[in-house]
């Protein structure tokens, strides 16, 4: 049976514009401030869908010091994964826009209010992200916040090798997600998945520049504790992406090397080489699709794609050759960049010597992606 803690009847009388839809497992450490930020946002229109999924601890307690009529806590004591809780929080939404958040992130308090503004002045948007700033467990910030692409053409070309809409960060046209729903073959990844299978279908993305989240990372977390499975499930809906809309056939393991480079410690050819052949590929397809007028701009995108592709698995590299006191090949390193950089220049060559010989992942980042800003192409290194 379900138990709704806040009533329905005690909500406003008007209908709720926008559905606040927050699954709940176990998630009594940092559930108070979650809602917090929630029940406190600038815009007021809203209802607080909490959809329990078999929490034992003390998630209800924290629910009910929380006076407030918007907030309903579905819970019928099973535990059947996000992924469930997730469609079942769809069809309870009465809301035209459901807006994700998860238990343990903090929304800026004029997240719903900037991300509604945009969704109303662009009908074409079905799902909208914004950026966002990662914290741990004491709420102290790590590194810089995660700026993806904002329109449309770009983060369905960045999807090919990340997902690149934050979930919690999202808001979406309920009746999207309604028809298409979460695939219950994907107990993580879901997000993602649904992401694909919307973009093959021509829907419609953007980003917000601002950042509107802060994104909780913690031992807890379910992307660090089911990381494995993640990349795994990641890998396979990227690879029928691909299939299904490009006619470009990868197996699984190479689809979870275009999301996760590899190291080049085994050589360009065995390894890095197939990647960047697919990608471009993918992109060659990707640019045939799109208006001309625009192909330009993509392409110079693209292109910068493809190049900090392989300098993330250069900094991989290093990373690795640093954590287990190896050291690298200078020659297959200048090999991995002409793969993509023509000639690269004596500053890149001298940079990856010095790299290697402070075996520094932090250096590597700064100094070769700070070649590659010099190169002209620093606008699309977020």
């Amino acid at each position: 049976m379900i138990d709704a803690i806040k009533s329905v009847s005690n909500l406003p009388d008007s209908e709720p514009l926008v559905t606040v839809l927050m699954p709940v497992c176990q998630a009594e450490r940092f559930l108070a401030p979650a809602l917090l930020s929630i029940v406190n946002q600038s815009y007021r229109n809203l209802e607080i869908l909490l959809i329990d999924d078999g929490s034992s601890d003390g998630s209800l307690d924290v629910v009910n010091r929380f006076e407030d009529p918007r907030i309903i806590l579905v819970r019928d004591g099973r535990s059947l994964g996000v992924t469930a809780r997730l469609n079942q929080g769809v069809d309870l939404a009465r809301g035209k826009y459901i807006a994700r958040m998860d238990a343990d992130d903090i929304a800026a308090i004029d997240r719903i209010e900037r991300q509604l503004r945009f969704m109303e002045s662009n009908a074409e948007v079905s799902v909208l992200g914004t950026a966002t700033a990662f914290i741990d467990q004491f709420n102290r910030v790590l590194g810089a916040p995660r700026r993806s692409p904002f329109d449309d053409i770009s983060i369905k070309w960045r999807l090919v090798t990340s997902n690149c809409i934050a979930h919690p960060s999202t808001m979406l046209r309920a009746h999207v997600v309604r028809e298409h729903r979460y695939s219950m073959d994907y107990p993580v990844a879901q997000d993602y998945e649904l992401w694909l299978r919307l973009a093959a279908k021509g829907y419609c993305f953007a980003n917000l520049p601002e950042v509107l989240l802060l994104n909780r990372h913690h031992g807890g977390a379910v992307s660090t504790i089911r990381r494995q499975q993640q990349t795994e499930l990641s890998a396979k809906a990227l690879a029928v992406y691909l299939k299904n809309t490009l006619d470009i056939d990868i197996d699984q393991r190479l689809a979870r090397s275009l999301l996760e480079p590899p190291g080049v410690t085994i050589g360009v050819d065995g390894n890095l080489g197939l990647p960047i052949e697919v990608l471009r590929r993918v992109g060659s397809l990707f640019l045939d699709r799109i208006d001309h007028s625009s192909a330009s701009t993509i392409k110079r995108f693209i292109e910068s794609d493809i190049v900090f592709y392989a300098l993330r698995s250069i900094i991989r590299s290093i990373d690795s050759s640093a954590r287990y006191e190896r050291r690298l090949d200078f020659t297959i390193l200048k090999q991995a960049v002409g793969t993509v950089i023509a000639d690269p220049s004596s500053t890149v060559r001298q940079s990856i010597r010095y790299l290697m010989d402070k075996r520094s992942a932090t250096a590597a980042v700064q100094r070769i992606i700070g070649e590659a800003r010099a190169r002209g192409k620093g606008e699309f290194f977020h």
